[in-house]
């Protein structure tokens, strides 16, 4: 914050890249359980079945 009101417009892609990094950090640190106590879903603040279409859509895998 601070800049004095300007907030920076970001495209749809932009956030599309930001919330994929953010899903997959929680990932991560979830060692990839996505639902659950410590899952990915309850870190993001949202459903499983959320998180989970999130994924498909943003071509989120498991790496191998």
């Amino acid at each position: 914050g601070g800049e004095g009101g300007t907030a920076r417009v970001r495209t749809a892609k932009e956030l599309e890249e930001i919330e994929r990094s953010n899903i997959i950090a929680a990932l991560e640190s979830c060692d990839w359980k996505v639902a659950g106590d410590n899952g990915a879903a309850t870190l993001l603040g949202m459903k499983p079945t959320t998180l989970s279409s999130r994924m498909k859509v943003l071509g989120i895998e498991r790496r191998r």
